[in-house]
């Protein structure tokens, strides 16, 4: 969903009031005695630029948010840095690049649930969805039952003609949120394609019904 103006305006006075933060801490870190006192700094530092640069994604600013994350420590947040330049990256449209770096993280955090996901992300956003399968079928081992790695899952077994697969996965999901737009439609294109036209409908309807309006439904129906 496009973010509205003065949610944005808001973003970035907050952007601002952080800025100014991190400049005071930064210049404390300068000016500490002990390794204790500019080890706690640091770890401040850092904890502000996770959030600033989260901010600059959310307002698209995807360079400057990208500098942000590339300016953190590698050993105070390595997994957030991780997490943070590939996303900026992944908005940049550096696929590749994303992937290559999203690899050297699984390296170090290999049980990571984030970055076996947004790698997963990037395969299929470059269209290679077996290894996109292989990546959330990992996240869901480290994190059982989570409903976005679900859904991405589904919407993957929908991209590889597995449509009774990625159904059962969507009724599943359905049992916890039967009210969610984005599970209705797929489960409607899944059983569309399997050739239950009437539950199809049903499902679009109630995608419908609950607030969920796309071209992809009226087209289907």
């Amino acid at each position: 969903m496009k973010s509205k103006d003065p949610d944005v305006a808001v973003i970035r006075k907050e952007i601002i009031r952080l800025s100014k933060r991190l400049e005071r801490f930064q210049q404390k870190y300068e000016q500490a005695k002990t390794a204790d006192r500019k080890k706690t700094l640091a770890f401040a530092i850092d904890d502000i630029k996770i959030t600033i640069g989260w901010h600059l994604l959310e307002c698209k600013d995807y360079e400057k948010g990208l500098a942000v994350y590339q300016s953190m420590s590698w050993e105070i947040y390595g997994e957030y840095k991780y997490r943070g330049i590939s996303l900026a990256l992944i908005k940049m449209q550096c696929y590749d690049e994303a992937r290559q770096l999203l690899e050297k993280g699984l390296q170090r955090f290999p049980e990571s649930f984030f970055l076996l996901m947004r790698i997963g992300l990037v395969c299929k956003l470059q269209g290679y969805c077996v290894d996109a399968l292989k990546y959330f079928k990992q996240a869901l081992k480290n994190w059982p039952g989570h409903s976005q790695a679900l859904h991405h899952k589904a919407g993957i077994l929908i991209d590889l003609g597995y449509y009774e697969d990625s159904l059962s996965i969507l009724r599943e999901l359905l049992k916890k949120d039967p009210d969610h737009g984005s599970y209705l439609v797929d489960a409607g294109y899944c059983t569309q394609k399997m050739g239950y036209p009437e539950e199809a409908v049903e499902y679009y309807k109630k995608a419908l019904n609950c607030g969920y309006v796309s071209d992809f439904i009226y087209g289907s129906l």
